[in-house]
């Protein structure tokens, strides 16, 4: 198998429409310039109407992160009307340089995580995410390691107008996540917690229906995700 469906480390005016990718080790679309220092793009890329699927490694999760995601973004941009199952680690990926990026109208499941925002994913917005039954965690935001000197990995996001049936848990902040905001969404099926903000700085959650989530499981948590007792 081939590692990517399509690869961009060029995504300036980027504009992908109405595709279908299937069984790839590493990258359904990775749209990613590799450089952290690029920031906001004067002509950001877009994609639209895709359908990714197949993304995994033999050892599916092998890549612990660094790949098999169905959908890579690394710059500022706009990703609508996406559809990825199958992915071995997760359905979309941000981080690198992502500020401003857009994620809308995304329809997630299958996938250990459905959106990975690593560093580095500023002032973006993920708005109308469908994350279904066979995800571990909706959305999770790294933590602010030591070897990123602390900072974190997502500062000034929101997460908005998204229905989350994830397993365990539907949002998990990760220490030192700050200035992230979930609003407007609902949650069902939840063992562990809706939202779970272990160690935040300034992150806001309101507006959202917690009504669906599993007996024994909590609204909001601030204890780490390790508590969690995975059946």
């Amino acid at each position: 198998m081939l590692r990517a469906g399509i690869s961009a480390r060029t995504p300036d005016g980027l504009r992908i429409r109405r595709v279908v990718v299937r069984r790839f080790t590493d990258f359904g679309i990775l749209v990613d310039a590799n450089d952290p220092d690029r920031g906001v793009l004067a002509d950001p890329f877009s994609v639209e109407d895709a359908d990714v699927a197949g993304i995994g490694r033999r050892d599916p999760g092998s890549s612990n992160g660094r790949a098999e995601a169905c959908l890579w973004a690394g710059n500022s941009g706009t990703v609508r009307r996406l559809r990825v199952r199958d992915c071995a680690w997760s359905g979309v990926w941000t981080g690198t340089a992502a500020d401003r990026l857009r994620v809308e109208d995304a329809d997630i499941d299958s996938a250990r995580t459905g959106v990975y925002i690593e560093h580095f994913t500023r002032d973006s917005a993920f708005r109308r995410l469908r994350v279904g039954r066979r995800v571990r965690i909706g959305v999770a935001a790294e933590w602010a390691a030591p070897e990123w000197d602390g900072r974190p990995a997502s500062d000034g996001n929101v997460i908005e107008l998204s229905h989350f049936e994830s397993r365990l848990a539907g949002v998990y902040l990760d220490e030192g996540t700050t200035r992230t905001t979930v609003r407007n969404s609902s949650f069902a099926g939840q063992t562990w917690a809706a939202i779970g903000d272990y160690r935040g700085e300034d992150n806001a959650y309101h507006s959202n229906d917690y009504g669906g989530i599993a007996a024994g499981a909590r609204p909001v948590r601030t204890d780490h995700l390790s508590s969690a007792r995975e059946g």
